[in-house]
């Protein structure tokens, strides 16, 4: 099989050039931790814009540094088994910065399940 063409590997396009990676618009809380040595020299929260498979752009007040660690923690808009809820937990480097903005490129990701989440109303008292 050749090394260009279609089929050729996979995440390659028709020409041998990668593909660049889908972007999917999430708007989603996000919170984050800038890490220095073993600690975390900065936190805060935002809200994400949009992720795709490698990285994860969103919002902040805070002024990222290129090449900088973070941790950040999403909250995930999909809940496991329609009870608990899901985050997920990303770790990677700052690639691009703009006035409010940062790109993360994700080298690490995980999902995170937490306890049951309880209703926001309550429930009414003749129900079952």
């Amino acid at each position: 099989m050749s090394d260009v063409g279609p089929g050729s590997r996979k995440g390659w396009g028709p020409w041998g050039r990668r593909e660049p990676p889908r972007w999917f618009a999430i708007e989603q809380d996000v919170r984050y931790e800038c890490l220095e040595g073993a600690g975390v020299s900065a936190s805060g929260a935002g809200q994400t814009l949009e992720i795709s498979s490698k990285e994860i752009r969103f919002t902040s007040g805070h002024t990222f540094q290129l090449g900088e660690a973070v941790r950040l923690a999403v909250t995930w808009p999909a809940m496991l088994d329609d009870t608990h809820a899901i985050k997920l937990a990303i770790s990677g480097r700052v690639v691009r910065t703009q006035a409010g903005m940062a790109t993360v490129r994700i080298e690490h990701y995980e999902f995170r399940t937490g306890g049951p989440s309880r209703p926001t109303q309550p429930l009414a008292a003749n129900c079952v």
